[in-house]
């Protein structure tokens, strides 16, 4: 997954109308007040990052940001968002980010850590009163990997079949499920079912691992563990288009689990539409979810979610009372922090620069170091981001267990990581790599660092030779380092980093920030992710970009390294492994995520991120904040570290009288 930090966070004029609203309302005012609740229970929460709803894909779009209401699809914040309210999962987190039951009350593993046994709570239902049982997730769990859904190029998936292409293990939720026995055959058609997943009974899910997984328990709290209704699907389903539009239909009451269901589609002033141009959601109470009789019933009686693709669109309706919670943009950072409603939370969530090992010149470890340690992290996130992120060297974010506090910074072994960066270690580092081209100027780097076709040599002030033509102009190639058009944030840093990287290292490194915006940039380094090709057709891949951040998708230190880096991952577009290469390292990852020892493996882990940091294929720089503005009315709403309130804690929201 690629997911970009759009964060959602709210004003107390809103309360304000609220409360005169409920004034006016009479003796019902009243009655709720015995009870601090009020009458009316609508909470009005705007979902940043998706511009329409477009729950399955009946057409194809190439452009946009439409919500994947099938779990299959779903990879992005904004989807997540949406399916925490309406799914349940086999288990999930609570506000501490600690492993709860779920749809699973209970689970244990066996044979030391390869078998895993999950027992669903009693009777189970659907929205539609149908009993639940554990063969909808076998079935979800089949159709999350099966063959026919493949990446079409691009961050959409698509079930036509004219858009897709040969995909082994590219689904999206393939990195989730990939350690169940099975998985890979199925996922490629080469079987027709996945042998590590059996149901004995109704309430009974069995998973044989190929290994030993001490985080499964992680993945079973993801969207690749929640269950589809078999036979809303089937009733949806096309054999034209071989796919199921079961999820456009959930207005129906059909086919969900979690606390509310969606209600209607909408436009910005209410009126029904199709899914497909619905600019917003409406959700109400689910009658048959499992909360209901066992003392956790929902309070909230409808949401109300408007949808954009500009998540500083969100904070002009909060504070125009049209919302009661918003994402704070990091300029208003400063100034919306001395609100009473201002709510922070630190992000398991990196902000990185991303590099290709097979791009020139970025196939030198010299150089990738030379970079990491040509920008002050510090003076650009304060610049760019004010005190919306933190400045800093990790993979694995603070706030995941086993963060490691004694990381290095490469090459440095002795000292401990800066994040003002280091000139004279990143100017010794690329001189080294002009020192190399000097003696083999056939190198695929050397363009870069010393110039090709040069007719004399000069001395630059970072103290390095390289190469100019016969009026004395270098003939460095331009290094271009690729920001997505669609961020303000990104574009700015993207453009001071290139140049703070361009003076500091003496090279020509120049920042786009117009050609590609965030969609672009995700599709073209999944054309790339896991190959060690530079072009494929008339597309080139990116040496150096930006487009945001990887958000957990679990609290564990394995989502920061081995489920980013290693081969075969769907997230290592860096190619860390590719060609036999790294292979000690690749071997380390594997090792930790056999490790049933959690102190063991937890330092592994905290081994390999240093491995990682002095390998380079990131350039971290910044640890983002969770801000936001929440009405006050608003009571026991949160969002965690990892951006989504579990569906267990969505029947404690209320609006308070």
């Amino acid at each position: 997954m690629f997911p970009i930090s759009i964060r959602k966070y709210a004003s107390l004029a809103l309360s304000l109308l609220i409360g005169l609203a409920l004034l006016l309302s009479g003796c019902s005012v009243n009655a709720s007040a015995a009870t601090g609740k009020a009458a009316n229970q609508t909470f009005t929460y705007p979902n940043p990052g998706a511009e329409f709803a477009l729950p399955n894909w009946t057409a194809s779009p190439t452009s946009g940001n439409g919500l994947n209401l099938d779990p299959a699809y779903a990879y992005t914040e904004y989807s997540v968002i949406v399916l925490n309210m309406i799914e349940a999962q086999l288990l999930t987190f609570n506000s501490s980010l600690q492993i709860i039951p779920d749809a699973a009350q209970s689970w244990q593993n066996t044979n030391g850590g390869k078998t895993w046994t999950f027992t669903l709570r009693p009777n189970l239902k659907w929205s539609d009163g149908t009993a639940l049982t554990s063969k909808d997730f076998a079935f979800a769990f089949a159709h999350d990997l099966s063959p026919n859904l493949c990446t079409s190029g691009g961050d959409y998936n698509s079930p036509i079949a004219a858009n897709r292409n040969s995909c082994a293990g590219g689904q999206f939720q393939y990195m989730f499920l990939q350690y169940i026995q099975g998985v890979q055959a199925y996922s490629t058609g080469a079987a027709s079912t996945i042998s590590g997943i059996q149901t004995p009974d109704n309430q009974t899910i069995v998973f044989t691992l190929t290994q030993p997984i001490a985080f499964f328990p992680y993945d079973m709290a993801t969207v690749a563990a929640e269950p589809i209704e078999q036979s809303v699907y089937q009733k949806y389903y096309s054999a034209q288009t071989g796919a199921s539009t079961y999820s456009e239909h959930y207005d129906l009451g059909l086919a969900q689990s979690g606390p509310f269901e969606i209600s209607a589609w909408t436009d910005s002033s209410g009126n029904p539409v199709q899914p497909q141009s619905a600019s917003q959601i409406i959700f109400k109470p689910n009658p048959n979810w499992m909360g209901s009789n066992a003392g956790n019933p929902v309070n909230l009686q409808k949401v109300v979610m408007p949808l954009t693709s500009n998540p500083d669109l969100t904070y002009t309706w909060y504070q125009n009372n049209q919302v009661q919670e918003a994402t704070v943009p990091p300029s208003e950072y400063q100034t919306a922090s001395a609100f009473t409603d201002f709510h922070s939370v630190n992000n398991l969530q990196i902000d990185y620069i991303g590099l290709n090992k097979f791009v020139a010149p970025f196939n030198n470890l010299a150089v990738r170091q030379a970079f990491d340690l040509s920008i002050n992290k510090k003076y650009l996130v304060d610049q760019v981001y004010g005190g919306a992120l933190a400045p800093t060297n990790h993979f694995i974010p603070f706030g995941i267990p086993g963060y490691n506090t004694q990381l290095l910074n490469p090459p440095d072994s002795t000292a401990s990581a800066s994040i003002s960066g280091n000139i004279e270690k990143a100017q010794a580092l690329i001189g080294l790599a002009a020192t190399q081209c000097l003696q083999n100027t056939a190198q695929s780097m050397c363009p870069y660092i010393i110039g090709n076709h040069f007719v004399s040599t000069r001395k630059n002030t970072c103290g390095y030779t390289y190469g100019v033509d016969a009026q004395g102009n270098s003939t460095q190639q331009p290094i271009t380092f690729y920001g997505a058009s669609d961020s303000p944030e990104i574009s700015q840093f993207v453009q001071e980093a290139a140049s703070m990287m361009s003076s500091v290292l003496c090279l020509n490194v120049k920042a786009d920030v117009s050609t590609y915006n965030f969609n672009d940039i995700v599709s073209i380094i999944l054309q790339f992710t896991n190959t060690a090709q530079t072009t494929i057709g008339s597309q080139s891949a990116l040496g150096i970009w930006c487009f945001g951040g990887y958000i957990a998708d679990y609290p564990d230190p394995q989502d920061f390294t081995s489920n980013q880096f290693l081969p075969g991952s769907g997230n290592n577009a860096s190619n860390v492994g590719i060609d036999n290469t790294d292979v000690a390292l690749v071997n380390e990852m594997k090792a930790a995520d056999s490790e049933m020892n959690q102190t063991q493996r937890y330092q592994m882990y905290a081994n390999i991120e240093q491995q990682l940091t002095n390998l380079v294929p990131w350039i971290p720089f910044g640890q983002p904040k969770g801000i936001y503005r929440l009405s006050p009315n608003v009571k026991n709403f949160y969002l965690p570290g990892d951006g989504f309130m579990s569906d267990q804690d969505w029947p404690q929201v209320y609006i308070s009288a």
